[in-house]
């Protein structure tokens, strides 16, 4: 299965937006249920398969349950300070969009690939406000 990496970010932000610690300060999770609804663009599949992937490279905390080898069920505790990272460095949809650009152009896309060039983006873009002030 290939991973979609436009779904990576509409997970994260969606996790972003609903994890929370309520006033009781308990921990809010969100169900893999929900980001199925929540992000209606994206087939269910590619969203587990993307949950998966977050959890294995340490950008979220999730738990997934299978029964039988079907999805039964799945919670997401958590984006981890990683997750933070990667998404703060993905946030602007100009960045973005020339990261994507930029590694579809050489014909390949990884998550620390992805990061790496959004990060070398944002210091070029940084420099340029730098040097016009």
């Amino acid at each position: 299965m290939k991973l979609n990496y436009d779904c990576i970010r509409s997970v994260l932000f969606a996790l972003e937006e609903h994890i929370d610690i309520d006033d009781d300060l308990r921990i809010v999770y969100v169900s893999v249920e929900s980001l199925f609804e929540q992000l209606p663009k994206y087939e269910n599949k590619d969203i587990l398969y993307t949950v998966e992937k977050l959890t294995e490279a340490g950008n979220i905390k999730s738990s997934i349950q299978y029964a039988g080898r079907m999805f039964n069920d799945g919670v997401i505790e958590g984006i981890t300070y990683r997750g933070h990272e990667f998404l703060e460095s993905i946030r602007d949809n100009k960045i973005w969009g020339n990261v994507k650009k930029a590694l579809l152009n050489i014909g390949t896309m990884s998550l620390p690939l992805i990061l790496e060039t959004a990060k070398g983006l944002a210091m070029n873009a940084l420099a340029g406000m730098v040097k016009n002030q």
